[in-house]
């Protein structure tokens, strides 16, 4: 089975930045460890792109959502390639700016 290339959008990346900061102001070593947490939970779309679920926000069956903790991580799988859109804490609003991929 193929496996599929996975990127993180500029978007994305500034979000893990946000939420290491958030965390490392109080607890700088769980900061970390949960970022690697973040970052590794996506690999398993390698084999199972479609294994998320629907993002109920968007509907659009490319864009998709993965549970971390209490985190969603939004990714668009185009049939080539997994782009993670956006990792956001569930109990906040998605912003739906986001989906420019």
């Amino acid at each position: 089975m193929k496996r599929i290339p996975i990127e993180w959008s500029p978007h994305a990346e500034r979000s893990l930045r946000g939420i290491q900061h958030y965390i490392a102001k109080d607890k700088p070593r769980a900061a970390v460890r949960f970022i690697k947490r973040l970052r590794d939970a996506p690999k398993r779309l390698r084999k199972s792109p479609e294994s998320g679920w629907v993002v109920e926000e968007y509907d659009d069956p490319t864009v998709r959502e993965i549970p971390c903790g209490d985190y969603r991580i939004i990714y668009h799988f185009n049939g080539k390639r997994v782009l993670i859109l956006e990792v956001c804490h569930g109990s906040k609003p998605l912003d739906l700016g986001i989906f420019a991929y």
